[in-house]
């Protein structure tokens, strides 16, 4: 029943109404007794009309009354109308909705932040309450006079584990900020408000909310089955970190979201209390697990030429810890990034979102080490162990043991395999053997092919001095995989070679993640044995869930069989087992080229450009997408970039030919071809690459023509034939679907 100014309601005088929607009215009013305003908000009894539907609420509600948070808004009192209606009677508050501010357009980022790492502290505390929201929006968060966010309106919370309250023809919450599991009417947890909140953050950037249409239905569609325009096109001024919090916000699995209101207020840049990180609600999920970064280690030697061995030592360590359980360790692409950073530890725990770092310095002269090491406490800058090996260069093996298990000692993490087994795997006893390897993963890291060579000699010459030790074995099969990948030599070359060195690296350890990773990507770019690659991707998971490599050459594997949600998981475990991989961000560009989501693939590729503007991968895959969306002079200007830094790879040259040529520069797609083309030359060309210029060109039988070609020699591209959008236009060729059959893409 509506309520007018001036009618009574308890013992409170209604003073006017002062919003509404799908969940009741909400009046303010006056308490003469405590003499104060208050917000009343009277449910619509279709709400509460049987029994248990009242118990429910009740309590529900008394749940959320007992909340006392600085962002919550106070429940003061539960009532019951004459009629059988059931009242919620709130703190009232002076100033303005979110909603009323958006409309003056788009929040500054920094206050965009501090209003969602408000309402992420009221939601951290209303979920380790066990209580969940659901109809978290603009509307229902009060900004104060004094700039404090309150969150409104917990009448459609509901207690952790409870059953939903249902009501036929009753919307529960507001449709443009419902997670797609609300929308599909699924169980609900916490990470339901972590979407809606993200469909916020997203609405104070852009001005606008991220899933739009005429109809309700249209946009729970949206929200079910589309990505929102990328924030990157709509305020290029966000930093890449707030995007990156938006975008995890709205991943649509919530296995893929945040887990926590703990974990999305670090991603803030808001130190979380140890005291709060409990285990997270109703998924019975441990937050406060112990996390470390291990820093390249500083070269103090007198000639400085210690550089690969630093690395080494701190490789091995986190090879070391993360097979430890309870311990989340930094992968090595992460936390090499801050080599030589001049920022201190609790600077760089934020961004890693680590609790501890490992630094120390190595000092060796002639057959003498002198290694020094620390571990750092991030949140107070205060060290919680160092200590000093003076020891001979023999005696490695047994420092860095030590090392990890005096980090095991302080941060009391539990030992996944016998206290008194070693946790650094030694390998080889011969040390000059392991000081090849270290030198080779030195040069392999740098990924270029001048790089790669010196990596191959450096592995070849560890195996020279101990043919017993697996890991150089290893190393030489990741450097023929890429090799033949980029096409810096044919994959009839490199991919048997790389196989070849898996098969034996395996056969002297078969626990080597990294070899199973390299005999499923040659198994699967070279021999199309799709059961046997898959069967080998998923044990090097199984013995390294965190390896990064493994998850992204998983992704792309899947996405090739045409198993895109899969691939997109595996992508995702990915970017968050290796966050500042340039690497990991770089083949997302690609991915999503894949996927025809090119504006995503802009945006993925210029995250990593931010991470160094001078990895050449990255370059490339935003040419691809610029392509695919047509901006020409741009594609050609990262084309020419990126040519310069992987030393004239033919993909890149013929991707710039079919710029030129859909350009309307066809005299110059035709000499480029010519040119790439041409037999006399001693570089290896993808027949893969040609027929793209074909296409380019319009020249659609030649196309056809290089992709038989390529099935020929097996080119390890066919394997993208059946989702590459570039060959749309042959898609339709009779002799295409001939060609996904042969390569096995498609039953005959």
């Amino acid at each position: 029943m509506p309520l007018t100014t001036g009618a009574t309601l308890g013992r409170y005088h209604i003073l006017g109404q002062i919003g509404g929607g799908g969940m009741g009215v909400v009046y303010r009013a006056e308490d003469p007794q405590l003499r104060r305003q208050v917000a009343i908000k009277l449910l619509l009894p279709e709400l509460t009309r049987d029994e248990t539907a009242r118990q429910r609420f009740l309590q529900e509600a008394r749940a959320a009354s007992a909340l006392d948070h600085s962002n919550i808004c106070t429940i003061h009192e539960i009532g019951q109308t004459a009629d059988d209606e059931f009242y919620l009677v709130m703190a009232y508050y002076e100033g303005e909705t979110l909603t009323q501010k958006i409309a003056r357009g788009p929040l500054a980022v920094a206050e965009a932040a501090r209003v969602a790492t408000q309402v992420a502290r009221g939601l951290s505390k209303a979920h380790h309450g066990g209580i969940v929201h659901r109809d978290i929006k603009p509307g229902n968060l009060m900004l104060t006079a004094d700039g404090t966010v309150k969150i409104l309106d917990f009448g459609l919370a509901k207690l952790s584990g409870s059953e939903a309250l249902t009501v036929p023809s009753i919307v529960l919450g507001t449709v443009a900020y419902m997670s797609p599991e609300q929308a599909l009417g699924e169980r609900l947890d916490h990470r339901t408000d972590l979407w809606s909140l993200g469909v916020v953050m997203y609405e104070m950037l852009a001005g606008k909310v991220p899933f739009r249409a005429e109809s309700a239905q249209a946009v729970l569609y949206a929200i079910t089955n589309r990505s929102p325009e990328p924030l990157m096109t709509i305020r290029p001024d966000v930093p890449a970190g707030i995007r990156r919090v938006v975008q995890r916000a709205l991943e649509r699995s919530p296995a893929d979201r945040y887990q926590s209101a703990d974990d999305m207020l670090a991603d803030l840049g808001t130190p979380i209390s140890t005291a709060t990180r409990t285990k997270a609600v109703s998924t019975g999920q441990e937050t406060a697990v112990p996390s470390i970064a291990v820093l390249p280690f500083v070269d103090m030697s007198p000639q400085r030429d210690q550089e690969y061995f630093c690395e080494g030592m701190a490789e091995e360590l986190i090879n070391a810890l993360s097979a430890l359980k309870h311990l989340r360790v930094a992968a090595r692409s992460s936390s090499f990034k801050f080599k030589g950073a001049a920022l201190d530890a609790t600077e760089i725990g934020a961004q890693l979102k680590v609790r501890s770092i490992l630094e120390g310095s190595v000092r060796k002269a002639g057959n003498r080490l002198r290694i020094t090491a620390q571990l750092v406490d991030t949140a107070g800058g205060f060290h919680l162990w160092s200590e000093r090996y003076d020891r001979s260069i023999d005696d490695v093996f047994a420092v860095q043991d030590e090392i990890a298990r005096a980090i095991v000692d302080k941060l009391k993490v539990n030992l996944l395999r016998g206290a008194a087994a070693p946790l650094v795997r030694q390998g080889t006893e011969d040390v000059d053997a392991y000081n090849a390897y270290l030198k080779g993963r030195y040069y392999w890291n740098r990924r270029h092919a001048g790089g790669f060579q010196k990596a191959m000699q450096a592995f070849q010459e560890a195996i020279d001095k101990d043919p017993e030790f697996a890991l150089p074995f290893s190393g030489l099969a990741d450097s023929w995989n890429i090799l033949a990948f980029y096409g810096y030599v044919p994959p009839a070359v490199g991919f048997p070679k790389a196989k070849a060195a898996a098969q034996k690296a395996l056969a002297l350890d078969d626990n080597l993640a990294e070899a199973h990773t390299s005999l499923a990507w040659a198994t699967a770019f070279f021999d199309w044995d799709w059961r046997t690659a898959e069967r080998e991707f998923q044990r090097a998971l199984q013995l390294n869930p965190d390896y990064g490599t493994a998850h992204l050459w998983y992704a792309f594997f899947l996405s090739a069989m045409g198993r895109s949600e899969e691939g997109r998981h595996e992508l995702r475990r990915a970017q968050r087992a290796e966050p500042l991989s340039m690497m990991t961000n770089a083949a997302a560009s690609f991915f999503m080229y894949l996927h025809r989501d090119f504006d995503r693939g802009i945006e993925e590729a210029q995250r990593a450009l931010e991470l160094d503007p001078s990895f050449g991968a990255a370059h490339s895959f935003l040419a691809n997408n610029y392509a695919m969306k047509g901006r020409f002079d741009e594609a050609l200007q990262a084309c020419h970039t990126a040519s310069d830094l992987l030393e004239r790879l033919p993909s890149v040259d013929a991707w710039a030919a079919y710029c030129h040529a859909r350009a309307g520069n066809e005299a110059k797609a035709l000499e480029m071809l010519a040119q790439l083309s041409d037999p006399s030359q001693k570089r290896y060309v993808s027949p893969y690459h040609l027929a793209m210029i074909c296409v380019g060109l319009r020249r659609l039988d030649e196309a056809i023509e290089w992709l038989v070609k390529g099935y020929e020699i097996r080119d390890n591209w066919m394997v993208y034939l059946n989702i590459d959008p570039m060959f749309d236009e042959v898609r339709a060729d009779p002799r295409y679907a001939t060609l996904l059959m042969k390569v096995g893409l498609v039953d005959s």
